[in-house]
């Protein structure tokens, strides 16, 4: 849609543009933002962010690039993309160069903002190929406004970025195909209908596999229905066996079975062996229901020979025929110079340099491209690619030395990081790599402010209602489904490490609010009363600005009251996982410690110890040998993982941070 007038004007007022508005309140929210960065404490990580961001800075130079020394910076977080950290330590060169004063990590926090109101550039620009002007600035501020999302634009210089750059990557390639789209010619496909014929098929087949296809389907499909409808009571099914098979012991058949599979039993308590059955139990069904689907899939296309036949002729043919043609190469050379084509493939490869999955951003918008069905589409992606590639490398001073074996490894450690802690997910720990399947929909519903969640659930058919219509294209309606389906339904069932609730996912999340504001904007169109339509927008907004205002600086540990709030989340979901109110804990000890006091701390005791002042001796909880406490005077301990109710449970809390009724840490007296 195109936007009306940039100013509508009248003899007695003048409205001011939806995207002029925006302009100012991303300037004003980039002020703010400077003086907001402060009130943020130390993260749990943040000290090695900045080490690796200085180290990658150092690195770079013409000399090692042409002869690249190896890459001495040590751990796993060594293959996370470092392009924004060097962004960062950029910057603070130049302010050090000019010796302008700064706090060093207030101007990280804000830089990480700053690339938060990138995003909600680009998100405008996304909602406008979907909805009208006035909607689209509603649902930017809705997502600004999502107090989950506002806490880690400060303190979270990955999850956050990445989020705004896909959505760039995104929205400068689908500039990219609008501009070149003129010069392709339409596709045979669209002559051959192949969804049509591949129907027709189906219909004709009469055969009994078609028939045991369809009971398959039916059975498939209602068997997840009812599972995930009733999985609070069938994953309580592992609690009962292995419950009643101890009980049994070695006199029933149960029992004997029990007892050769769980040897160490006089060493394992009930409640080790419960979590362990539970686990196996989901990983069980998940790969049953996987392997089910795929089998279905199969028996599904052995029915449509003809189709497939179809596919090969009229699509994948012409596009191989297309790669091996004498002017493929001219074409994508052409491309390569081509404004769009640059300015897309740059924003793609800086988006990769921050996470290794960036390329989803190219795959999205090549889908985007195939859907449109038209011709000599492979010289402009290929093009795409290439520059994409070059960049990604060109910024990224890791695979200088090690080529693409690097890109390997980080895609290795990424999909299975080697995180060994534990997750607190609806009372009960988890292993990162063994969570429920209902991990991620559950912490989305839960960690999004209710008329998000409300407003997605209706925007859902209300969606699918517009594609059948033709309002929304089909490009636009895949583009979508994939960015938030696949990505959700590929870690409810492949079980990828996560921690820290869902914060590597974050990048799922604008087409939810792309949904809402569909709907939204449907609303407004309706009712055309803008009294109404002001106080609707209000009502949708006011939870989210409510929270960021009674939370700050905590806004991330946000919860809706779908579990109760914040209060009611505590001890039953994650809560201050990355421990910045450590931060105040430390300025408390300062102020009231003995001198030369010996400080434990349960969580990251070397941000206390930066905080702390010179005469305090810092010791980290988990390097302890002897669990005794007498040696020590003060216990600053962080309820993540129930330190606080594991240690010094009898010492007097002298000072706790808290929200809401939930408490991120506290500190304990251990003179007294």
């Amino acid at each position: 849609m195109k936007e009306n007038n940039n100013l509508i004007t009248s003899k007695y007022k003048f409205v001011i543009a939806p995207k002029y508005i925006l302009f100012f309140f991303l300037i004003g929210s980039l002020v703010a933002g400077y003086f907001l960065a402060s009130d943020y404490g130390m993260s749990w990580d943040i000290r090695y962010q900045i080490m690796m961001g200085k180290y990658n800075q150092e690195y770079i130079s013409l000399a090692n690039f042409l002869n690249p020394p190896p890459f001495e910076l040590m751990g796993h977080d060594k293959y996370y993309g470092p392009i924004h950290e060097i962004l960062i330590q950029s910057v603070s060169n130049f302010f050090r160069r000019y010796q302008l004063e700064f706090a060093e990590l207030q101007l990280y926090y804000w830089i990480n903002f700053s690339s938060f109101l990138l995003g909600m550039f680009f998100f405008y620009n996304l909602a406008r190929r979907y909805m009208q002007a006035w909607a689209s600035l509603l649902s930017t501020f809705l997502l600004f406004s999502q107090p989950i999302l506002f806490g880690h634009a400060f303190i979270n210089s990955k999850d956050i970025p990445f989020m705004a750059f896909l959505m760039g990557s995104i929205v400068i390639g689908l500039h990219m195909i609008d501009r070149i789209e003129p010069s392709l010619g339409s596709s045979v496909i669209i002559n051959n209908k192949i969804s049509k014929f591949a129907i027709l098929e189906w219909k004709k087949n009469n055969s009994k596999r078609k028939k045991i296809a369809i009971i398959f389907a039916w059975v498939w499909s209602v068997t997840v229905f009812l599972t995930i409808i009733f999985w609070s009571f069938i994953s309580k099914l592992p609690e009962l066996v292995v419950e009643q098979s101890m009980r049994a012991g070695s006199e029933r058949i149960s029992g004997q079975l029990f007892l050769r599979f769980a040897q160490n039993i006089d060493i394992f308590s009930l409640d080790a062996y419960v979590h362990k059955a539970t686990i196996l139990f989901s990983r069980f069904m998940t790969r049953s229901f996987l392997l089910c689907f795929f089998l279905l899939g199969i028996i599904i296309i052995s029915l449509l020979p003809k189709t497939i036949n179809q596919i090969w002729n009229n699509f994948l043919k012409a596009y191989i025929a297309e790669i091996f043609s004498k002017t493929f190469i001219r074409e994508t050379a052409s491309y390569l110079i081509n404004p769009w084509s640059f300015l897309a493939g740059i924003f793609l490869g800086i988006t990769t340099s921050i996470r290794i999955v960036g390329p989803v951003a190219a795959g999205l918008v090549g889908m985007v491209i195939l859907c449109r069905k038209k011709e000599k589409t492979l010289a402009p992606l290929t093009a795409y690619l290439l520059i994409g590639s070059a960049v990604t490398y060109l910024i990224w001073p890791l695979l200088w030395s090690t080529g693409f074996s690097g890109v390997i490894q980080a895609i290795r450690v990424m999909t299975d990081f080697p995180w060994k802690g534990t997750v607190l997910f609806n009372g009960q720990f988890y292993s990162g790599a063994d969570l429920p399947f209902s991990y991620l929909p559950a912490l989305i519903a839960i960690q999004l402010t209710e008329p998000v969640v409300i407003g997605f659930i209706i925007g859902i058919p209300f969606l699918i209602w517009l594609k059948t219509k033709k309002t929304i294209s089909a490009p636009n309606f895949w583009l979508l489904t994939f960015w938030f389906l696949f990505p959700l339904i590929g870690v409810m069932l492949l079980h990828p490490t996560i921690y820290d609730n869902f914060r590597q996912f974050f990048f799922i999340l604008p087409p939810i609010f792309i949904v809402v504001g569909i709907s939204v904007d449907w609303l407004f169109v309706k009712i055309n009363l803008k009294w109404i339509n002001s106080m609707i927008a209000l009502a949708i907004l006011l939870p989210g600005l409510l929270a960021i205002t009674t939370l700050h600086p905590y806004e991330y540990v946000y919860y809706n009251h779908f579990v109760g709030g914040v209060g009611g989340a505590f001890r039953q979901f994650e809560m201050d996982y990355w421990a910045i109110s450590i931060n105040e804990a430390t300025i408390f000890i300062n102020e009231n410690a003995i001198t030369d006091a010996k400080i434990v701390v349960g969580g990251p005791y070397q941000n206390v110890e930066y905080y702390a002042r010179e005469d305090l001796k810092i010791f980290d909880l988990d390097k302890i040998k002897d669990d005794s406490l007498d040696d020590y005077d003060y216990a600053i301990l962080l309820t993540r993982g129930n330190a606080d109710l594991e240690y010094a449970i009898g010492y007097p809390t002298i000072f706790q941070v808290e929200q809401k009724g939930a408490v991120f840490v506290v500190v304990r007296d251990l003179i007294r």
